[in-house]
């Protein structure tokens, strides 16, 4: 059980660097076109 809530909070911090990128991503083309 504990290595069940370990490979879970694994794959939940993975998905918000996946989120943290798709914003980064968003904001340096934002910027991109803004210029």
């Amino acid at each position: 059980m504990i290595a069940y809530s370990k490979k879970k909070k694994k794959k939940k911090k993975k998905y918000i660097y996946i989120i943290y990128i798709y914003v980064y991503i968003l904001c340096y083309f934002h910027f991109n076109n803004s210029k």
